[in-house]
């Protein structure tokens, strides 16, 4: 596994005005052409790139909706133009859009590989970044998703081990609530299960699924694959667990899909077997089914919902 793969930039969709978008690149520390040794000077850097109203749903349609620029002029689609600093390079971070338009990113890891507790919001109204209150302990290769009450639900994480897999200890079973209205972060329920490097997948009836990843393990380079799911409810401030997958892994993807079902795809355990099948999750029914393999197995790739109802699944490491 190749840790650069993992410390790929983050990317969030950002509206800026009426009919004018962008995309906030948070770029990751050691992977912009620099080592891992904090010897980048760039590796704090956030940058965007503005697009028309329409986004492209694949990679190659991109260059032709990206038409809008400041001020209305046109623009070069694929020029991208610095932004206010992080105040701390970063990368396994999260980086998750609030309802106001901010962009929250939390923890990672450092240049020198420890781990960050803190906080950092972006204000693409002045393209600048202030700090926000820290996690009570330091986390990455975690979870950051947006609730539908505004709420950003935060859940496990642990370290990085030397080739960008997650590490066989340190890994939490802790969870956290940030409100954007009031800049707090409380404790939630902990999961059953210590996880990093799992998915958490947003649910339409406002609960969370997670799914997979690392746990803690006695031995090895990589934490123990993990085939447990959970699902929070936030009303409740409660998990539950559901059904496993019938084959453990970690740095795989998950896409909900339309009737409430979530597809799994791919991802590693550790052994560093590379998985092309999918499982699909009925979320109703609780139980889980074959889903059609991927072409190439995969491990720290990507994946996106389609407007057709399906899911786009691209890059990764063979």
């Amino acid at each position: 596994m190749s840790r650069c793969v993992r410390m790929g930039p983050t990317l969030v969709k950002l509206a800026l005005r009426s009919g004018v978008t962008a995309v906030l690149v948070v770029v990751a520390a050691g992977c912009t052409g620099g080592t891992d040794d904090g010897s980048n000077p760039d590796a704090d850097v956030a940058e965007t790139v503005d697009e028309g109203a329409d986004v492209a749903e694949t990679v190659e349609e991109a260059t032709d909706v990206l038409d809008a620029a400041d001020d209305g002029a046109a623009a070069d689609p694929t020029a991208f133009r610095l932004t206010g600093s992080l105040a701390t390079a970063r990368d396994t971070h999260t980086a998750t859009r609030l309802p106001d338009g901010r962009v929250l990113v939390v923890g990672g890891e450092s240049t020198s590989g420890a781990m960050l507790a803190s906080i950092e919001i972006f204000d693409p109204a002045s393209e600048t970044w202030s700090s926000g209150v820290s996690l009570s302990v330091p986390i990455c290769n975690h979870t950051a998703t947006l609730l539908a009450d505004g709420r950003v639900l935060v859940a496990g994480g642990g370290p990085s081990n030397s080739v960008g897999g997650p590490a066989p200890s340190g890994i939490e079973a802790s969870a956290w609530l940030y409100d954007p209205a009031t800049g707090a972060v409380s404790a939630a329920a902990s999961m059953a299960d210590a996880r990093s490097a799992h998915t958490a997948t947003l649910l339409p009836d406002g609960r969370v699924l997670v799914v997979g990843g690392a746990t803690n393990a006695a031995s090895g380079v990589h934490g123990r694959a993990l085939d447990g799911a959970e699902i929070y409810d936030p009303a409740a401030d409660a998990w539950t667990a559901v059904a496993p997958l019938a084959v453990r892994r970690f740095l795989h993807t998950a896409v909900l899909l339309p009737g409430g079902r979530v597809v799994v795809a791919g991802g590693s355990d550790e052994a560093e077997r590379v998985f092309m099948d999918t499982e699909v999750l009925d979320v109703a029914a609780g139980t889980w089914s074959a889903g059609p393999p991927i072409a190439e197995s995969r491990v720290f790739h990507v994946a996106a919902p389609l407007p057709s109802g399906g899911a786009l699944i691209a890059a990764g490491k063979l």
